[in-house]
């Protein structure tokens, strides 16, 4: 609890006279409407002035969108598609074959993870069927004992 006292008094422009918690001498509700009514006033002075030096209003510019991928990774990804769909053409049985499997290969996996070069690197993929992958990727150790799954750090 805080010990901090809220300072309670009459509002400047409330006509009832009640004692009630205010800030700058005003309830809460006038507080914010004092407060929008001098920003309004700040930007029409503002506006004034600039019209009387001659300067231009500013023009707002529409915000740029943030791209979701970067150029760059753009790039990288499609390399990469063109690695996979080629690997996917090699291997169109799932290499997995966990309980479950579909047999057919739509996923590839990558052992190593997809930082960096890793990502293009078909050394670390494996086909997987849907099933197989979704087991993998939610049972990370199960994985590693199978050999699916690699640590990033050793070398092999």
């Amino acid at each position: 609890m805080s010990t901090i006292k809220v300072k309670t008094g009459t509002c400047l422009d409330c006509t009832d006279g009640k004692e009630k918690p205010i800030v700058s001498g005003r309830c809460q509700h006038h507080y914010w409407k004092y407060r929008e009514e001098q920003s309004e006033f700040k930007r029409h002075k503002r506006a004034e002035m600039n019209a009387f030096l001659g300067k231009p209003e500013p023009v707002k510019k529409k915000p740029k969108p943030i791209l979701k991928v970067s150029d760059k990774q753009m790039g990288r990804l499609a390399k990469y598609r063109k690695v996979r769909d080629e690997f996917m053409k090699q291997h169109p049985t799932c290499q997995a074959k966990l309980p479950g499997c579909t047999i057919k290969a739509t996923d590839t996996h990558h052992a190593k993870g997809k930082i960096g070069d890793l990502l293009t690197d078909k050394r670390y993929f494996k086909a997987l069927c849907r099933n197989c992958h979704r087991t993998v990727e939610e049972s990370p150790e199960m994985a590693k004992e199978k050999g699916l799954s690699l640590n990033r750090l050793t070398t092999n």
